[in-house]
């Protein structure tokens, strides 16, 4: 057994030694250890992760009084899904990806003991969603961009993947905020591509409208299901709002990745296009996304990749791309 395996078991052998509560307690002890400067590792340090948990509560409270902290919410997800956590550790095709995942799931048990992990597992070579060594392209590409903000990843796309014959890419960019939408098409034209639809549209399972919800970060905007907002976003499905093969599917739609990946089932199983996908906005996401996306398409290779901080488990993408 090598070194990323072992790490990966130690982690989950960790693990099973607690029931949800038990564990729950363990972590809010070691927490609670480093606020009072125990251990080497500077309270700042971790009022900063709390922080961060208050001002972007995908994963629960910062407030250790509210049940559903981020604490909480890691100890259930470690104990109620050890299975599915090991399942999605054996379908990923690389060791560069298995240590990322290793590396997530030791920063979730301890934040402080898995510092070097996280920075160790980061990708250095190739922007985000992107890898040269899994993605190869076709004669005509359709990108199709959920998440949009600010056109960046359509660019680097096009950078990456030929940037010469703009002919022969189309460029669909979803994004709920509106102030976005001439940004993105600036961007769009200033490097160069030509075909393009830019739709202030939400992605989701169902056709219909949803609230949004604004943050003080308009990349983390949200939409809900929730009644009576002030701003209203109309969502669509993928399969039913784009007619043609899709070549690539990009999703950073801050935790409405699942309901989205339902929506376009239909293009993953038809066209099995590669894939680029967020699983760091919720808990759930780092297991369910990955056994989704391999019971809607069998065949499907996987890989991680990571842009995050040592601190937060944050920009964790997965990658898939079908066949040998």
């Amino acid at each position: 057994m090598n070194i990323i395996d072992r790490k990966f078991n130690s982690h989950m052998e960790f693990v099973g030694q607690f029931d949800e509560e038990e564990l729950y307690v363990a972590m809010l002890n070691l927490y609670r250890d480093y606020l009072s400067g125990k251990n080497n590792v500077s309270p700042q340090t971790v009022n900063n992760i709390i922080s961060y948990h208050n001002k972007f509560p995908f994963w629960g409270s910062g407030d250790f009084s509210n049940p559903d902290n981020f604490l909480a919410n890691r100890a259930h997800m470690l104990t109620a899904h050890k299975d599915e956590i090991r399942a999605v550790y054996e379908l990923l095709d690389d060791y560069r990806s298995k240590a990322v995942y290793s590396a997530v799931i030791g920063s979730l048990i301890n934040f402080a003991a898995a510092i070097n992990d996280l920075d160790n597992a980061a990708e250095k070579a190739f922007e985000e969603y992107f890898d040269l060594d899994l993605f190869s392209i076709k004669d005509r590409e359709v990108f199709v961009d959920c998440g949009a903000y600010d056109g960046k990843n359509c660019c680097e796309y096009y950078k990456y993947f030929d940037g010469e014959d703009p002919d022969r890419f189309m460029f669909y960019a979803y994004e709920i905020t509106k102030e976005q939408i001439p940004v993105i098409k600036e961007n769009l034209r200033g490097n160069g591509i030509k075909h393009f639809s830019v739709r202030q549209k939400a992605v989701s399972d169902n056709n219909g409208e949803l609230v949004l919800s604004s943050n003080d970060d308009a990349s983390a905007n949200t939409v809900s299901s929730g009644q009576g907002g002030e701003v209203m976003v109309k969502a669509v499905r993928i399969d039913d709002d784009i007619t043609e093969p899709i070549t690539f599917l990009k999703m950073d739609i801050e935790g409405a990745e699942q309901a989205a990946i339902r929506g376009a089932a239909r293009h993953i199983r038809d066209d099995k296009p590669k894939l680029g996908i967020s699983i760091y906005h919720s808990y759930e996401d780092m297991w369910k996304i990955p056994l989704m996306i391999d019971e809607i398409c069998p065949g499907y290779r996987f890989r991680l990749q990571s842009k995050s901080g040592n601190l937060v488990p944050t920009e964790i993408m997965l990658l898939c791309s079908h066949g040998r």
